[in-house]
């Protein structure tokens, strides 16, 4: 993950999962609410064949939200919010909550009306129980659940590994092809395992991937553009910046010049 700059405004707090759910939960974040108008922070949420599972408790009543999306999202968080966020990684969500990402498409569903899954109950009791505690005590609440979900998933865990070997590769590969050799695997099959378990075609996670080491270098490294997108696969620094900018909604520079600028005026 490269976490939101204004997230830290926001007081938002991550917290990483403990090993057993590591493959499938990049982390769980709070926002914790204090109260009054709050401070507003717009930001991206750049997709990489993830999910997230968000509880809004602003309300006294939780507002339960599954979203799976696959293009770049711009959502307004206020630090008045009360809200903890579990980011599934790659088929995280396949596994630990029974849900069909070839199902999403790119907004968010709500538990309890767009979105009843069998769980859906078990959830919900939940609430009521972790409902008067602090804010890291709801996470643990909610760790120790999807821990209780994962048990019961032994079975499965060969094929579970060989998705996050996919996705590990993913990261790395420039092209379809490229990834298939190394995995040894007919495009066929990559195709049909990533459409059932991920959701996504092989050349979106490639992408997903480019796109994530391109964000990575504009922000961490102080290689030319030129040289990040030849990092990354692309033919030239053109054809780099119409894909950087279909992605992220800005072009290279001026993402980096956003980022840097976040990173040293503080």
């Amino acid at each position: 993950m490269i976490p939101a700059d204004s997230f830290k405004a926001l007081h938002v707090q991550t917290f990483f999962p403990e090993p057993r759910l590591r493959p499938w939960i990049q982390c769980y974040w709070i926002l914790g609410g204090q109260g009054g108008v709050g401070t507003a922070a717009r930001e991206k949420l750049y997709p990489d064949a993830g999910s997230s599972l968000t509880i809004d408790l602003s309300a006294g009543q939780p507002v339960i939200t599954f979203t799976s999306n696959r293009v770049t999202k711009v959502e307004v968080f206020r630090s008045n919010q009360q809200l903890i966020g579990v980011r599934f990684n790659p088929s995280g969500s396949f596994y630990l909550l029974d849900l069909d990402p070839q199902m999403f498409g790119d907004r968010q569903y709500v538990l309890g009306g767009d979105l009843q899954p069998a769980w859906y109950r078990s959830f919900m009791s939940l609430m009521d129980r972790i409902y008067p505690l602090t804010m890291s005590g709801r996470v643990a609440g909610i760790r120790s659940w999807l821990t209780h979900r994962l048990q019961k998933l032994d079975a499965q865990e060969r094929d579970m590994r060989t998705i996050q070997g996919i996705v590990a590769q993913s990261k790395l590969m420039n092209s379809v092809p490229q990834l298939c050799e190394q995995l040894g695997m007919n495009r066929r099959t990559l195709e049909r395992k990533l459409r059932r378990q991920i959701g996504v075609s092989p050349a979106e996670l490639i992408q997903f991937g480019r796109m994530y080491r391109a964000r990575y270098g504009l922000i961490h490294t102080p290689a030319s553009i030129g040289d990040v997108a030849q990092d990354c696969g692309f033919f030239d620094q053109a054809h780099f910046t119409r894909a950087f900018r279909r992605y992220t909604l800005e072009t290279p520079g001026s993402y980096r010049k956003r980022k840097v600028s976040q990173i040293y005026n503080k």
